[in-house]
């Protein structure tokens, strides 16, 4: 991708910066989506996100400015200066979450929903950003890694395993209860679920009371699952079991 995209005038128009304006916009009518649906004003989505991002951006400017003042002092004119850039984003939270709390409280709309259609639609864009088909793939791979590294670990026993599976590998370690199982991953820094994920039906079909389980996602990688696959081969010979 060509870093910049065009001119107009004097300023460089960045391709990150048109692909987070395409972002921004794509959150707003997803988050204007969810309010309808739940009942409250979904236009008002657009004037609470032109809020944000001009108290964001101001915000983020003060803030780099009050941090880097000795660069200012005697020319305060730079501080308007576009070309000068510096913008930190800890600057614009502050300013522009405030600033949205107080304008949807005067608009008469609670600050929590509003957020969490916010959040649905950021999370939407962040996933299209990825390519959802690149995801499946991912998610693929790494799910057919883990399964194929437990089947070959002795005295685990993987429960459930459909043609095409999703990035969730459910086992038993035998001998141990899954969460004996969980607490000590947990205590190497692998954080799995133990229990019976509100799952008892097929639980007591199988004869078993709970079960560990491992997740992957977009964010996981393959050198996470080999090193919970090493580390589970050494939980039975901490407590004392053969391997």
């Amino acid at each position: 991708m060509r870093p910049v995209l065009f001119h107009i005038g004097g300023f460089a128009v960045y391709s990150y910066g048109v692909m987070l304006f395409l972002a921004f916009l794509a959150a707003i009518f997803v988050a204007r989506a969810e309010l309808n649906r739940r009942g409250l004003d979904g236009s008002a989505i657009y004037l609470t996100a032109s809020v944000a991002a001009i108290t964001g951006v101001v915000g983020a400017r003060i803030f780099y400015v009050l941090g880097n003042l000795e660069h200012f002092s005697g020319n305060w004119g730079q501080v308007f200066d576009l070309n000068m850039r510096g913008l930190v984003f800890y600057g614009g939270l502050a300013l522009a979450v405030p600033s949205c709390i107080l304008l949807l409280r005067r608009m008469k709309l609670p600050p929590g929903a509003v957020a969490d259609a916010v959040g649905l639609g950021s999370a939407a864009d962040y996933l299209r950003g990825i390519g959802l088909e690149r995801i499946r793939r991912h998610e693929q791979e790494l799910t057919q890694r883990m399964v194929g590294g437990l089947s070959r670990i002795r005295r685990v026993r993987l429960i459930g395993v459909p043609r095409e599976k999703a990035g969730v590998v459910t086992f038993l370690v035998d001998g141990m209860e899954p969460e004996h199982v969980a607490q000590r991953l947990d205590a190497q820094g692998i954080a799995i679920r133990s229990g019976h994920h509100c799952a008892q039906p097929i639980h007591r079909k199988l004869g078993v009371a709970s079960s560990s389980r491992a997740s992957l996602g977009v964010a996981s990688t393959p050198d996470d699952v080999d090193r919970f696959l090493d580390s589970l081969t050494r939980v039975r010979p901490f407590f004392g079991l053969s391997k």
